[in-house]
């Protein structure tokens, strides 16, 4: 999941997947909010960009292209990936915080390292 924000609103969404359709290379940012079994909140870029609600169903079955790893992928204009913040503090272990959750990191020394190599 990656996060994109509106340049002009300030609005954010949590984008979950891509899909690019074959033919007209409409491009969908789906979120990860569902409506029903089917419907889906999605960010569209065909001929204007605009947030709304497409069924998977419809879009599933002429995708070109679709992927979950969203790293390399352009936002769409008007909107910008929001930066992940990483914050280490150094205490008895290292401990990583991200926007949503911290990870502690057990502390490793060099003699332990060197023990096993």
């Amino acid at each position: 999941m990656r996060r994109m924000r509106n340049v002009e609103t300030g609005k954010i969404i949590n984008i979950v997947e891509h899909i690019m359709l074959r033919y007209s290379c409409w491009e969908y940012y789906l979120t990860d909010r569902k409506h029903g079994n089917d419907d889906i909140e999605a960010l569209v870029y065909g001929y204007d960009v605009e947030l709304a609600t497409v069924s998977l169903l419809e879009i599933e079955a002429p995708a070109g292209f679709r992927t979950k790893n969203l790293r390399k992928l352009m936002p769409v204009p008007g909107w910008k990936w929001v930066k992940e913040r990483r914050v280490i503090s150094k205490k008895n272990s290292e401990q990583i915080t991200t926007n949503k959750k911290t990870v502690d990191l057990p502390t490793i020394s060099y003699e332990s390292l060197s023990d096993k190599c």
